[in-house]
């Protein structure tokens, strides 16, 4: 099973993983990770600027200047990154209304979404960035 990610999920996740490879304290710029993973340059700065408020990367201006990792690849997890990027992971909702559902306390009761989505949130919590580059 696969997480449905948007797509700041999935470039942000790009970005992390391209900075946890290189050497620790080196910054790489932001046209080069674009233009080695093949992405917009334009849209990264947006979500690099979402990684830098939460302190996950820092950048440093200059010609020298870039981002680099906050904190290193293993104590970066994948709940604390998709908390970031996508706002947590939600279970799924059964159709758009369904926080009004009268049946929401029976259903989670009877499928056991409930565990699930706690299940895979303590896996993601396991789960280092620098597990992802392995």
């Amino acid at each position: 099973m696969l997480l449905k990610l948007s797509a700041r999920g999935e470039y942000g996740l790009m970005i992390l993983k391209y900075l946890a490879k290189v050497k620790p304290g080196q910054y790489l710029s932001l046209k080069e990770i674009a233009s080695r993973q093949k992405l917009p340059v334009k849209y990264l700065e947006q979500v690099v600027k979402v990684l830098a408020r939460a302190n996950l990367v820092k950048a440093k201006q200059g010609t020298q200047g870039g981002y680099k990792l906050s904190i290193g690849p293993k104590q970066m997890n994948l709940a604390l990154i998709l908390d970031v990027l996508e706002g947590g992971i939600k279970p799924a909702q059964c159709h758009p209304g369904c926080h009004n559902c009268k049946r929401t306390a029976a259903c989670e009761k009877k499928t056991g979404w409930k565990k699930i989505h706690q299940a895979l949130y303590k896996k993601l919590n396991q789960v280092s960035l620098a597990d992802l580059i392995k």
